[in-house]
């Protein structure tokens, strides 16, 4: 889930995870964009010193339904 909000510091192409290689299709990012991410991608851009953290959007949990018994 793309959850993790993340801000460009560096123009790269971004393969969203995918193979390096010109079949895949990228993402051009320049500094400045905000665009989502998962954790494990954010994690891996992070560690490049690509991307900057802005915020992580609130996952709505599913509700748990409750039967009363009579």
């Amino acid at each position: 889930m793309k959850n993790y909000v993340v801000k460009a510091l560096v123009v790269f192409d971004d393969y969203e995870g995918l193979e390096t290689i010109p079949e895949n299709p990228k993402t051009k990012r320049n500094i400045g964009d905000i665009f989502n991410v998962t954790k494990e991608r954010y994690e891996h851009l992070k560690g490049l010193n690509f991307v900057v953290l802005v915020g992580i959007d609130k996952i709505e949990e599913p509700k748990k339904v409750t039967k009363k018994k009579k």
